[in-house]
């Protein structure tokens, strides 16, 4: 077996196990009717309450500032994005040492990676504190509250 293959192998499968791993959340909890939407089958399982966030336009505190609202989610979303890139580059980097069998250039290379997919996670944390140490000011300057 080829080391390419063996890597299409590796990231199929994670890939495959990260899409399955949302509906093993789903159906470990109360009975799920299958003929129900996702929606409403994560609505029944998380049960009247759900998780206790409130997803509505006018979240509390915001007086319905509905683009301080979309921003934000926007910039987590994105920012929740790069983190899992950064987990895959991680297990990628890790695959990589593992298989190089000594060969230094291939070590050298994944060392690099995961050098880099660090140095990456810096840069993603940072830009996330940068922007909710802005929102938090525009929402301060423009409401007259914190949020």
């Amino acid at each position: 077996m080829s080391i390419k293959y063996s890597y299409k192998i590796c990231l199929l499968t994670l890939l495959a196990m990260m899409l399955i791993s949302p509906l093993i959340g789903c159906l470990a909890g109360e009975e799920v009717d299958l003929n129900a939407t996702v929606v409403d089958s994560l609505r029944n399982s998380a049960g009247v309450k759900g998780a206790g966030y409130n997803t509505e336009a006018t979240e509390e505190g915001t007086n319905g500032n509905i683009i301080v609202i979309y921003l934000g989610r926007i910039i987590k979303y994105a920012l929740t994005f790069l983190g899992v890139i950064f987990f895959l580059f991680m297990i990628y980097g890790g695959i990589r040492w593992m298989v190089a069998q000594g060969n230094e250039e291939q070590v050298t290379e994944a060392k690099k990676m995961i050098k880099s997919s660090v140095i990456g996670l810096v840069i993603i944390l940072s830009a996330g504190i940068v922007a909710w140490v802005v929102f938090e000011y525009l929402f301060k300057a423009t409401t007259g509250q914190s949020s």
